[in-house]
């Protein structure tokens, strides 16, 4: 096995790198992410294809075991109906049948058959000898072992090279693209899918505690560079592919990059059913873009129906915490409503003794009346009589200074209960009325205290003009 060793500066010339990960490292200049530490070049060719990294095994074991994909058994078949056909799709927009193409690193292959089926010139590279031959047994293509850097072609022979799901294996991505550039047609079509780095402000942990799909594509020893979208364009233009466009890609994880060194131009849709419809072949391929386009609106239809049962879940879920907080809320209300209840009945428990209170005062205040025309009647035997009488209306006026008192204050704090029932249960009309009632009565009360006395001054007033009582109180005094 050999040494690893580590990646000291990006593709695009800047060493300024940051640890991002475990595995890989960020260029602060491009973005770039860059496998680091990782093994020699060397290591990734294919000499032995029982041993080498990208021979026989990687393409039957290592996607299944390791990465969890197909075999290329199965990729063979399935990719036509999907991947390839996604591809061809696009390809259709910018290359005319006869168009010559190179794809390197085709993998399965199918995208070359479907080309080909079309009248297209289309032919395919690869590093293992093993899945050269699969590819050719299966479907009948030209395609090679080769690098696209040692490749002895004529320069500019090529319409369009394709590379698809390669430029992140690439360990010197800058030598395949000069090449790219050296064997492409000046007016020809690079085309590009790769993994594209598009969350730069997120962090490795943050995209961990996002659950970000690009961490997929985070492969040790395998995705060389990722690239985002600006530097796959950076990259390209320092080889004159000045003009690019980006198609959606089939994955959240990649891009995929259309670039040119002429302005590009595009078919319309319409032009290329025309195109299909001439051959018994296109009618074919036609038919498979048609069932395709409806697999992709079934998935889009399914997606969506799935996002809504998941939308409704999630309101499902927020309507029963609702409910659970609006029981416990009724709850609550009620256990208030009981205790309103504890404290309305101790109010009126509260108004009912000061009703007797008001009766008890009511009542002494008549006794007090009786006692005062008693006094009246009797003020005329004595001085000493009046001036009993008059210390028990002082007593009495006293006493009912402090019972006025009393009742203010319980006027006070009857005002308080007021509020503090209006606050609660808002009914407080009944007390609002004995109240005044009361105050009423205290008037009337006050009113006739003051004409007591008043009667009282006039009274005396009539002793001291009787000038027998006057003498009869004169002797009184002598004796």
């Amino acid at each position: 096995m050999m040494n690893k060793i580590d990646i000291t500066t990006c593709w695009c010339g800047s060493s300024l790198l940051e640890l991002y990960s475990e595995n890989y490292v960020r260029c602060l200049s491009c973005n770039t992410l860059i496998n680091s530490p990782r093994y020699e070049d060397k290591f990734f060719d294919v000499t032995d294809e029982e041993q080498s990294y990208y021979g026989k095994n990687y393409w039957l074991e290592h996607q299944v075991n390791d990465l969890g994909l197909q075999s290329i058994v199965d990729r063979s078949r399935t990719d036509l109906s999907g991947r390839c056909i996604y591809w061809l799709k696009v390809i259709l927009k910018y290359l005319e049948p006869k168009a010559t193409t190179l794809e390197v690193g085709f993998g399965s292959g199918g995208l070359i058959a479907l080309l080909n089926a079309l009248s297209f010139n289309s032919s395919g590279i690869e590093l293992s000898d093993w899945v050269v031959q699969y590819v050719k047994d299966i479907y009948r293509v030209n395609v090679y072992k080769n690098k696209i850097e040692d490749l002895d072609s004529k320069p500019k022979s090529y319409d369009s090279i394709i590379l698809l799901d390669v430029m992140e294996h690439l360990p010197q991505p800058l030598k395949t693209i000069a090449s790219v550039s050296k064997l492409i047609k000046d007016n020809g079509y690079v085309i590009i899918q790769t993994p594209c780095f598009r969350n730069q402000n997120l962090s490795y942990n943050e995209m961990i505690a996002t659950d970000d799909p690009f961490l997929q594509m985070m492969i040790d020893q395998e995705h060389l560079y990722l690239y985002t979208e600006d530097g796959m364009k950076e990259m390209l233009k320092q080889f004159g592919f000045e003009y690019s466009y980006i198609e959606p890609a089939l994955f959240p994880y990649d891009m995929f990059v259309v670039a040119s060194k002429k302005p590009i131009i595009t078919k319309k849709l319409e032009d290329i059913e025309k195109l299909l419809m001439k051959t018994r072949e296109g009618r074919i391929i036609m038919a498979l873009l048609d069932l395709y386009d409806k697999q992709v609106k079934t998935e889009n239809e399914a997606i969506l129906r799935l996002q809504s049962n998941q939308k409704l879940e999630i309101w499902l879920q927020e309507s029963e915490k609702d409910r659970v907080a609006r029981l416990e809320a009724i709850q609550t209300l009620e256990k208030n409503l009981i205790e309103s209840e504890e404290d309305r009945a101790a109010r009126l428990d509260l108004l009912n003794r000061n009703d007797e209170i008001i009766r008890s005062i009511e009542e002494d205040r008549g006794e007090r009346l009786k006692s005062i025309l008693t006094l009246e009647q009797n003020l005329r035997l004595s001085e000493v009589e009046r001036t009993t009488l008059n210390n028990n209306l002082r007593i009495a006026e006293e006493d009912r200074r402090a019972r006025l008192e009393a009742i203010i204050t319980l006027e006070e704090n009857l005002r308080i209960s007021e509020d503090d029932r209006k606050a609660r249960l808002n009914n407080t009309i009944f007390l609002e009325k004995l109240l005044k009632e009361t105050q009423h009565n205290l008037e009337i009360e006050q009113v006739q205290n003051k004409k007591l006395k008043e009667d009282l001054e006039t009274l005396q007033n009539k002793i001291n003009k009787n000038w027998f009582l006057k003498r009869y109180t004169s002797r009184n005094k002598q004796k």
